[in-house]
Parts: structure tokens; sequence; C-alpha cells
């Protein structure tokens, strides 16, 4: 069981220390009746923070069973997850979604995979060029399902089967709309 004021005590830590690695072992120490794990938020998924603070959100762990799942019950817990949030990230997300699609190309080789998906969903397609070789294949399926078929040929031999789906099954449909049964030859 972790009580909710042991979770104040471990955010006001938090607060004041910064989320480290040397946070983490001082708090290991502090709290040792506690698993604790450090990671970033968005490696956590879609669960919903039990507290969010600036820069990190918490989570509580049940360890109980022989597995751990993340839960929202404080009886069951067992554990917290210290989750680092970039705000960075987010804000540079938010730009990708608003600003305007002449301008994205401004953002077509941020570091931060999310973000060039964002990208890669709004920016014209002549900016979009540069943007199909990148390493993240989901970038690369977003562009072959959406750019003009004209440019999606070196998506259809792409290293990543969805993508190359995708692409050929585009292509596809335009040589069978351009078959004509009636014309013999």
């Amino acid at each position: 069981m972790i009580p909710p004021e042991r979770l104040d005590q471990l955010a006001l830590i938090v607060q004041r220390a910064g989320l480290n690695e040397q946070t983490l072992s001082v708090l290991r120490e502090t709290f040792a009746d506690m698993h604790l794990t450090y990671c970033m938020d968005e490696d956590v998924g879609v669960t919903e923070p039990v507290r969010s603070e600036p820069g990190f959100n918490l989570y509580l762990v049940d360890g109980r069973g022989h597995c751990m799942q993340l839960t929202t019950d404080h009886e069951s817990a067992t554990g917290v997850v210290l989750a680092e949030v970039e705000p960075d990230r987010e804000v540079r997300i938010t730009v990708a979604d608003r600003l305007p699609a002449e301008s994205l190309g401004l953002m077509r080789e941020d570091p931060d995979p999310d973000v060039r998906l964002r990208v890669a969903e709004r920016i014209a397609a002549g900016e979009a060029v540069a943007m199909m070789n990148d390493a993240d294949w989901r970038v690369r399926f977003r562009l072959a399902g959406r750019l003009p078929l004209g440019m999606i040929e070196p998506l259809a031999r792409d290293e990543n089967a969805d993508v190359r789906e995708v692409a050929e099954r585009r292509l596809a449909a335009t040589r069978a709309d351009a078959y004509d049964p009636g014309e013999r030859q």
C-alpha cells in the first residue's frame, strides 16, 4: 500500500531536487520499502498518471502478481514510476500541429520521431520528399498513404513491410484504374 501522503512526500522531494539518477538514488534509500522506477513519460504509454507535476508524472505499480502492472489503486500499489515529462517535446508537437503547412519544412529533421510524424501528416508534398528516408517507419508509412502517387514509387521498395504494402496497394489501384477491359490488342 502506498498512501497519498507518501506520494506527496515523494513529489515534494522531486520538485525540490529535480528528477534524475542522483535524486532517484536518494529516494530509494529514503523509501526503501517502495520499488521506484525512473523513465521518460512517453515510454509509459496511454495510462493516466495518479499525480502530475511540472516536469514529471507519478504512476502507481502493482507488483503483487507475477507481472507488474500500472494501477490507480493506492491499496494494491507496491511501487511508483517517476516519469520525466519533456516539456520541450510537447511544445514541438504542438508547434507541428499548428504551424502553417508551408513552414513545416523547418521541422522535418526534428530529433523526436513523434514530432516528425506530425510533420509528415501535414507537410506539402514537395517538402515531404526529404522525409521519405526517415529513420522512423511510421513517418514513411504516413507519407506512403498521403503523397501523390507519382512520388511514392520508392516507398514501394521500403525496408518495412507495412510501408511497402501501403505504397504497393495505392500504386496497384492506379494501375487497375488505368486498365480498360474494353481495350483489346
